[in-house]
């Protein structure tokens, strides 16, 4: 099969597959109309479920579903009748998908898979994410209760001594649900990240107010709780691919919302951006998982599992304002947003990663005093600044003509010098620039295979803010007091110093 089609392949016969068991699964009630069932009558209870779901009161049967699971938390039957019925409810359908993803061209790539999403009404996604979240919230807990069942299997003593919410009746063999597993995993891990939803809302919208002005809207768009919805501005999706499909985050859509009325960061919208960031190394981690591998396709599974790994290691980069370095070149929150504009103050012609957020007094090239270099200080100048590690209160401005001939500052940090970076970092392209640096801050090939770096190596490769490290600097850095705290740095390299 082509691995441009991976992707669907599995979708598909994962819906397939939820089609095809509705059937066998669940019989054909007798007799009409909705039964008065007595809330521990399961019997009676999964009759009036699937007779609710074949009248298409899709969300009426995942209540009735609901209840025998509330009345017996071992009955398969509820978890598998929540997911069939949670996907219908939100026309998440073997048919609809079939439309939905007819015009896709995606394979190995996960930015071709993301973008293809990125290119439709997020009313359609919302749809399908809160289909899958039903779906996949149940099968999750019915595959958890059948492995830890299935341990006990043959073994009475075993079986009378495990817990109650631990069991499972095992009516289904695993092939009855799993590719429905793999499906709305997959979704809920994909349309669930900050690439769709970014605030963690369990819901997808362009602004709060459509949600918040409609009557039950979270309930409508199937937010979870009273979650915070976000700065009320319109929002375009958080992250872009460049020509590579490299993501690259998009932060000056409300890089203004960034700093509060006094000058300085808003922690909650930071706190919240970098928290869904780290959520990612669980989520993509699960949908890797998820996507398995092995078989004639198990090449471009593969592929694509380390496509995902990839974007969420470039994901990373762009944490804000914590103290640790994001993207492997030794500095620390080098990179600044001012008054909602990424600038490049480490020359390296990449902006907007590893950042953080400062206030300053708008300079421009009539009020720049010295042509040659005005300085530049925050509002609320940082507390401890370290210009060793690349954390400083001062930048220079100068400015040159753009390509319109007009005027265009161009902002450095103090510590920023000629020949700050390598000749040979410097000759590569963006693209290669960030794989280089990811290469060094996770210590993998592209690959996934080990490739470890001493400082002197880290100094050779690419210079930056390894220039200024002392041996003992990186043996703190290894300790991870500088550096990401997700497992990023390669435990397999530890002692290279």
């Amino acid at each position: 099969m082509s691995k441009k089609y991976l992707v669907m392949f599995l979708i598909l016969m994962a819906s397939f597959a939820f089609w095809s068991c509705s059937e066998n699964l669940f019989g054909s009630p007798s007799g009409g109309g909705k039964s008065n069932c007595g809330d521990k009558d399961i019997e009676c209870l999964q009759v009036e479920a699937e007779e609710l779901f074949r009248n298409a009161d899709y969300e009426a049967s995942y209540e009735a579903y609901s209840r025998i699971v509330k009345a017996d938390s071992a009955r398969s039957v509820g978890y598998f009748g929540m997911a069939k019925a949670g996907l219908w409810m939100h026309r998440v359908t073997i048919f609809n998908f079939i439309e939905f993803m007819g015009g896709a061209d995606v394979g190995d790539d996960a930015s071709e898979l993301l973008s293809f999403f990125m290119d439709q009404e997020r009313e359609k996604l919302n749809s399908y994410l809160q289909g899958s979240k039903k779906a996949y919230r149940a099968l999750l807990e019915l595959n958890r209760r059948d492995s830890l069942t299935a341990l006990c299997r043959g073994n009475k003593s075993c079986i009378d001594n495990l817990p109650k919410s631990d069991k499972s009746d095992m009516k289904y063999s695993s092939k009855a649900f799993s590719s429905g597993y793999v499906m709305s995993g997959m979704f809920y891990e994909l349309l669930g990240s900050i690439v769709f939803d970014t605030w963690g809302n369990g819901c997808i919208f362009k602004n709060r107010r459509d949600v918040d002005s409609k009557p039950g809207g979270r309930t409508k768009y199937g937010c979870d709780g009273d979650k915070w919805l976000g700065p009320d501005i319109d929002m375009e999706f958080l992250f872009k691919f460049d020509e590579h499909g490299t993501p690259i985050m998009d932060l000056e859509s409300f890089a203004d919302n960034l700093v509060d009325k006094d000058g300085n960061p808003d922690k909650e919208l930071v706190n919240t951006i970098n928290g869904r960031l780290d959520s990612l190394e669980n989520g993509m981690g699960n949908l890797v998982s998820l996507l398995g591998g092995g078989g004639e396709d198990g090449k471009s599974q593969e592929e694509l599992q380390q496509n995902l790994e990839d974007f969420k290691d470039y994901a990373l980069f762009y944490k804000m304002d914590d103290r640790i370095d994001n993207d492997g070149d030794g500095c620390v929150d080098e990179e600044i947003f001012i008054n909602g504009k990424a600038y490049d103050v480490d020359g390296d012609g990449i902006s907007g990663e590893d950042s953080r957020v400062v206030y300053i007094a708008e300079v421009t090239w009539e009020n720049c005093v010295n042509k040659n270099g005005c300085e530049l200080n925050p509002i609320t100048p940082i507390t401890n600044p370290d210009p060793k590690y690349g954390y400083t209160n001062k930048f220079i401005v100068t400015f040159q003509n753009n390509e319109e001939g007009e005027k265009e500052a161009v902002v450095r940090a103090e510590w920023y010098f000629e020949g700050f970076w390598t000749p040979s970092y410097m000759a590569l392209d963006k693209t290669a620039k960030m794989d280089l640096k990811k290469e060094i801050q996770t210590e993998k090939t592209k690959d996934g295979f080990k490739k470890c770096y001493s400082l002197s190596q880290r100094k050779n490769a690419i210079g930056g803010c390894w220039n200024n490290y002392s041996n003992q600097d990186f043996v703190d850095y290894r300790a991870k007091r500088k550096s990401q705290e997700k497992n990023d740095m390669n435990p397999e390299c530890e002692g290279i110093y």
